[in-house]
């Protein structure tokens, strides 16, 4: 019984430890990854979007569909070539969680309780399961999976009410890429869209 007792302590602090390892290695070195991510409820057909993204910390430039977001830390310009409308915003921390799925693992990390997944066997990865402390919230939990030898994240699972589960599968991920000027829009290269400045 000690023996299980001491083992549980460990294992939770390793829980910990990883999912902080992983964050500091996203806040201080820039990540390019291409990502698809698919919605299914029941009765509902699936929707899947695919689309790339180059960030560090809290800062990105996100490509998905028509739209190109661009956030440097404290502006965001989202641009839309269907209807060529530049939207310019200071976001909230849902704002960013919308637009820019990793951005959720910092914003969750103190605000659930972590555990590793109980039925995950791959052990060439990390899999945490985050578990909301605001027991109104309509995430039920969130699984964050990422490689132990390098620390990327390769796949973030939503399961929330109803029976709605959005996967985010990411794939030829690549560290230390060169963000210099990369994340904000030069609204110089379309001037003839429409300039929506909310700020």
């Amino acid at each position: 019984m000690i023996a299980n007792i001491i083992a549980t302590v460990v294992f939770a602090q390793s829980c910990e430890e990883v999912t902080d390892r992983l964050l500091d290695k996203i806040n201080t070195t820039a990540l390019q990854t291409d990502f698809n991510i698919s919605v299914t409820e029941p009765e509902t057909k699936s929707l899947n979007y695919s689309g790339n993204m180059l960030m560090k910390g809290k800062s990105f430039r996100l490509y998905m569909l028509s739209v190109q977001a661009y956030y440097n830390g404290t502006t965001m310009w989202v641009y839309d070539s269907d209807i060529d409308e530049i939207n310019i915003s200071t976001p909230t921390d849902a704002d960013l969680q919308e637009t820019n799925p990793l951005i959720l693992i910092q914003l969750i990390r103190y605000n659930c309780r972590l555990h590793f997944t109980d039925t995950f066997k791959d052990r060439t990865q990390w899999s945490v399961d985050f578990y909301p402390n605001n027991k109104y919230s309509d995430v039920l939990k969130y699984t964050v999976q990422f490689r132990r030898s390098d620390l990327v994240p390769t796949r973030i699972i939503i399961n929330e009410i109803h029976n709605r589960t959005t996967t985010i599968i990411l794939s030829g991920q690549k560290y230390g890429v060169d963000t210099t000027g990369k994340f904000e829009l030069d609204t110089g290269k379309y001037p003839k869209a429409i300039i929506t400045d909310l700020r």
